[in-house]
Order: structure tokens, then C-alpha cells, then sequence
């Protein structure tokens, strides 16, 4: 898992760096506007149902085979219904080819990732990390040879979405050598897991409008250029958040198996917490003590002005992590649809207050507005919890918060003054 870990992070990174680099501001801006457009629509096909299919694999293995077909019928209908939609309204939009190709690599990765849940739930995560690894690879040549050839954001684009397929395919065919066939599953099946699902999907989607809905936000508000910086900046963010999934297919099905079970609920849910507690402390003081070294290292002269906006990435990296450790916990104890409300509402919070932030502070306006979103998300997450006798809040992981608090004051005074 640790090597399929570092594969997910490293090619995360390098391969938007390469683009940034590659595209400057302006031109990385429009391929990350269109990135996070397609992205979004994406999220209709995926419909929140790794995690769904986690806990209930989780509790009944046997299911397996059947579950992950439900799934692909599902979201391959949802796919062929969204590339559709927007081959009828590609005449009409800006950069039809990018959103296009964008979107298509969207639904492939999408796609990729229900196989990918059959082999974490059966603790194959050695095969995974073959792939993982191969494919990672294959994605940072192939866009560096596009950077290299031809540096436009279709060309960019187009490489990306060849290896999306590629690693539909051997992602695939990996699976069946190994499991065997699927159990064939009928339509009604996908939309009854759909249906099954529906507090996973809003969760999920609001959840995941964060790195997303932020480009619209920023375009409309200040312009492509901004998106393009806050972009260049969100790309390493996701390269360390990339643990926050990973963590939860590690954690959830086994936190959901002794759910029953207060004591061992208990011990397996510190745990949780305390491993998401050390990503979100050592990932982002790495972003907001280096920010300086990393912009000019990773991005170049032409992102200097991210450095001084890194420390806060690197403080909502913390806050969202601590969060999402409560609402992985509250998932695994069937508290979903207190999950749906509370991220309904902390959506609402942030773009509340972008509305106040952004049109005048720009970029740090919207990073302070998500920042403020989700720490009341996770007092709220935290509460639920504690008053639903989830989980109690133990010794440890008080202190190793209280320990991240302080260790991100001294960049936190000036990190504010934006």
C-alpha cells in the first residue's frame, strides 16, 4: 500500500506541474477551468458509490462480485448519458475538444476506480500497486512528451486521456485474471444501488465540489489568471490529499466491521483519527514552511506570487484532514445522511463567505473562506459524533491536535493579514 501511496502522490504532482510549466498561468488556467467543469459532471456518474460498496463489501464479501457489477452498470449508463449531453452542447461552449477530452478522461478514471474498490476490499493491494505504479509512469511520460511536442492545452488533454484508458483496460484485466468473471447485473440492480446510494452521492458530491467548484468561483470572481495560480497551488495540495481516499479504503471496512463493538469501535476509530491527524500535520507544514522552495523548484518564476498563499493550503490541508478523520468515523457507523446535511451546510458556509472574500482578496479570499468552512464542519462531524456515542474523543488524539494547532500559529498571524 505504501508504494502504491507514493505512486498516486508522486504522478498527482508531477504530472500537473508539468502542465503548469508547460502552460503558464493563463493557458494552465483554461485547462484547469475545463479540468474542473468535466470533473464536476463526473461526479453525477460516480454517485458516491466507493464507499458504499466498501462498507457493505466489508460486511458481507461474498457480495462482492455482484456489487461491483451493479456498480459499472450504473455508472457506465450515467457516462453514456453525460458524453451525450455534452457532445449536444459542445458546438456552443468555449474549447469544445478540451471539455470534451476532459470529460472523457474524467469518466474513465471514474471508471477505473470501482475496479479498484474489488481489489482493496479483497486486500489485494499489492496487484494495486503494480498498476498504480505502471500507470503513473505511462501518465507522466505521456505528458511530457506533449509538453515537449506540441505545449497546448488539447494536446495536454489528449495524452492525459489515453492513459485514463489505458488503465481502464488493464485495471480490467487484471481484475478478471484474478477474480474471474463478474456476475452479470441487470439495469434494475444499478439503479437500486443507485437508490441505495443517494446519501453517499450528496456526501460525496458536496465533499468533492472543494478543488473543483472553485475555478468557476475564482473565474467568474477575478479571472483565468487567478485560476491558473490557485490551480498551479491545488495541484500539490491534492498530491498529499490524495492519502485522505486511500486512508479511508484502508480504514473503512474494517472500522465498519466492529462497529457493534463500542471497546474496539473505540480503539479502531483512534487509530483512524491519529493517522489522519499525522498526514494533515506533516503534509501541510511541508506546504506552509516550504513554500518558497517548492514554487521555485516545482512551478518556476512564473507562480513566485503562490508563495506567498502555500501557508494557507497548507493550513486548510490540516483542517480538512482533521475533519475528514469524524466524517470517515460517522460513514463506518451508517451516520450518512448526518454527513449529506452537515457538508450541505458547510458548502453553503464557504460560499457565503467567498461571496464577502474573494471579489476583493482574490485567491486568499476563497482559501480563507474554505478554511473557516471546514473547521465548523468538523466541529460538527465531532459532536455528531461524540453525542451519537460514536466515539469518544481520547487523550491522544486531543493532544496530537492541540500539537497542530501550535505548530501552524507562527505562519497563521501572517498568513492572515491578506
Amino acid at each position: 500500500m505504501g508504494a502504491s501511496t507514493f505512486a498516486r502522490v508522486g504522478s498527482g504532482v508531477l504530472v500537473f506541474i508539468v502542465i503548469a510549466r508547460a502552460l503558464g498561468p493563463d493557458g494552465f488556467g483554461h485547462y484547469m477551468f475545463w479540468f474542473s467543469a468535466t470533473y464536476l459532471l463526473s461526479l453525477v456518474a460516480n454517485f458516491g458509490l466507493g464507499n458504499l460498496l466498501l462498507r457493505e463489501i466489508g460486511q458481507d464479501v461474498s457480495r462482492l462480485p455482484s456489487l461491483i457489477a451493479q456498480a459499472l452498470k450504473a455508472r457506465l449508463l450515467i457516462s453514456f448519458l453525460l458524453i451525450a449531453l455534452a457532445g449536444v452542447a459542445a458546438p456552443f461552449v468555449e474549447m469544445p475538444i478540451l471539455m470534451l477530452t476532459l470529460l472523457v478522461a474524467s469518466l474513465l478514471e471514474m471508471l477505473a476506480e470501482t475496479f479498484f474498490v474489488a481489489y482493496r476490499a479483497k486486500s489485494l493491494y499489492s496487484m494495486e500497486t503494480r498498476w498504480v505504479t505502471a500507470v503513473a509512469v505511462m501518465q507522466l511520460f505521456a505528458v511530457s512528451v506533449a509538453a515537449l511536442i506540441s505545449p497546448s492545452e488539447n494536446s495536454m488533454a489528449i495524452a492525459y486521456c489515453l492513459t485514463r484508458l489505458v488503465q481502464f483496460f488493464v485495471v480490467y484485466i487484471g481484475l478478471h485474471n484474478t477474480l474471474g468473471n463478474l456476475q452479470k447485473a441487470s439495469l434494475m440492480e444499478g439503479l437500486l444501488l443507485l437508490k441505495r446510494s443517494k446519501s453517499y452521492a450528496i456526501d460525496f458530491g458536496l465533499g468533492n465540489l472543494f478543488g473543483h467548484i472553485d475555478s468557476l468561483i475564482l473565474r467568474a470572481y477575478v479571472g483565468v489568471g487567478a485560476v491558473g495560480l490557485y490551480q498551479a497551488g491545488m495541484r500539490v495540495f491534492q498530491g498529499g490529499a490524495q492519502m485522505a481516499p486511500i486512508l479511508a479504503n484502508v480504514f473503512l471496512p474494517s472500522v465498519a466491521r466492529v462497529a457493534s463493538d463500542k471497546a474496539a469501535a473505540q480503539r479502531s476509530a483512534e487509530k483512524v483519527q491519529l493517522a489522519f491527524l499525522a498526514c494533515g500535520i506533516s503534509f501541510g507544514l511541508v506546504l506552509t514552511y516550504g513554500a518558497e522552495l517548492i514554487v521555485s523548484l516545482l512551478l518556476g518564476s512564473g507562480y513566485a506570487e503562490l508563495a506567498t498563499l502555500l501557508p494557507l493550503f497548507g493550513i486548510l490541508f490540516f483542517v480538512r484532514f482533521f475533519a475528514a478523520s469524524w466524517g470517515l468515523i460517522l460513514t463506518a457507523h451508517g451516520y450518512q445522511q448526518f454527513r449529506a446535511i452537515s457538508t450541505s451546510l458547510h458548502l453553503a458556509l464557504a460560499l457565503l463567505l467567498a461571496a464577502l472574500l474573494v471579489s476583493e482578496h482574490g485567491v486568499a479570499g476563497w482559501l480563507w473562506s474554505v478554511i473557516t468552512a471546514n473547521f465548523v464542519l468538523a466541529l460538527i462531524y465531532m459532536l455528531g459524533a461524540v453525542r451519537n456515542k460514536v466515539m469518544n474523543v481520547s487523550t491522544k488524539v486531543s493532544a496530537t491536535a492541540v500539537f497542530g494547532c501550535v505548530a501552524f500559529l507562527p505562519q497563521l498571524s501572517g498568513a492572515w493579514s491578506f
